[in-house]
């Protein structure tokens, strides 16, 4: 699913959604999203504006972009697909679109198989942001160990996109 040209070009949104879905090891075929059109790359970008359309988003966090992944095991394709699915669930209960794109390596690491969860920091059932971004994470990872079977735990890496 390549990019087209739009009105939204050089935004966080556009970069890390594009990123996602048109990086050689996406996995289109296993998309998971939630109250999002998988029509085109602009639809599921223009569904993110849409849900932030009515809000100040000028000085707020847009999106959460973090990795799932997992250390290499015989498992690790079932653990880290489990604990995508029951994030679907999570960021449903939210309120909050999300799509997840599992890659099946990368550039560096052939058997790096991971998840790239992309969050819209806006509910859309009731216009709440997201802020803070320990407190999410920790809420995530909380979710995750109570609903999976693995151990889940997480580091922080702060990129500062502006997202």
């Amino acid at each position: 699913m390549s990019q087209n040209s739009n009105a939204h070009s050089n935004n966080v949104i556009d970069n890390v959604i594009g990123y996602a879905l048109d990086s050689n090891f996406a996995n289109l075929d296993d998309v998971l999203l939630h109250n999002l059109s998988f029509d085109s790359f602009d639809s599921i970008v223009n569904d993110f504006y849409g849900a932030q359309a009515l809000l100040d988003m000028s000085n707020r966090r847009r999106l959460f972009h973090f990795i799932l992944t997992s250390p290499v095991s015989k498992e690790m394709q079932r653990i880290l697909d489990e604990g995508a699915e029951t994030l679907l669930y999570y960021f449903e209960q939210l309120g909050h679109q999300v799509i997840m794109v599992p890659h099946d390596s990368s550039k560096t690491n052939c058997l790096n198989y991971h998840w790239h969860v992309v969050v819209n920091s806006v509910s859309y059932i009731d216009e709440q942001i997201m802020y803070d971004r320990y407190e999410t994470y920790n809420a995530i990872i909380n979710y995750l160990n109570q609903c999976t079977y693995a151990r889940w735990n997480w580091s922080y890496k702060n990129t500062d996109y502006g997202y």
